[in-house]
């Protein structure tokens, strides 16, 4: 069930919630791959509810690589 008092969230506050950097979030909006909303002409929302998605379907399991042993 969505929460109807759920408060938008910054540009700040999604990169936050998504592990990236604000730059990624507006690129991301700019290219139309992340769900988001304008306010006001210019300003730019999300909805936690609507980042879930998204952030599930875009996190990728991380990948351990080894450099090797050690050198002396």
């Amino acid at each position: 069930m969505i929460d109807s008092l759920e408060l938008p969230m910054t540009v700040r506050e999604a990169a936050r919630f998504l592990g990236v950097s604000p730059q990624t979030v507006y690129l991301w909006v700019e290219r139309k791959q992340i769900p988001h909303l304008r306010v006001m002409g210019r300003n730019i929302r999300f909805l936690k509810s609507d980042l879930e998605p998204f952030r599930s379907n875009f996190k990728q399991p991380a990948t351990v690589t080894s450099a090797g042993p050690p050198r002396e």
